[in-house]
């Protein structure tokens, strides 16, 4: 869960980023064979705008974006696979990313929004 907090609307600007936070997903293995896990991100209780931007259906004010920070900050792409963990014997990764949460419009609408993602998760 990525809780953004409470956002002030009257700076609202179309593009413009609200906040940020960083969040991570551990991935554990209790053996050190050499395998990598790929994910793919699914919209619930929201619609995919760009492909890269989550609008939650109960407030289309704003939009999420999730960040790879391990990867210059690309984008995620909903509904694409993309590499979770690189092939590797360790037991323990980490991978960093940030959600940052963006207006898509200069008239937002008040009020609470919520969203979310399912990541299915495959080995490599």
């Amino acid at each position: 869960t990525v809780n953004f907090g409470a956002v002030a609307s009257r700076a609202a600007e179309m593009g413009k980023t609200i906040v940020e936070r960083p969040f991570s997903i551990t991935a554990n293995k209790t053996c050190n064979s050499v395998y990598g896990l790929n994910a793919r991100l699914s919209a619930v209780n929201a619609s995919v705008r760009s492909a890269d931007t989550l609008v939650p259906n109960d407030n289309p004010s704003v939009g999420i974006r999730l960040l790879d920070q391990q990867d210059s900050q690309r984008p995620l792409v909903f509904d694409r696979e993309f590499v979770l963990v690189a092939p590797s014997p360790d037991q323990v990764v980490v991978k960093n990313f940030l959600a940052q949460l963006r207006w898509l419009t200069s008239e937002p609408k008040l009020g609470k929004f919520n969203a979310a993602a399912t990541v299915d998760v495959y080995y490599k």
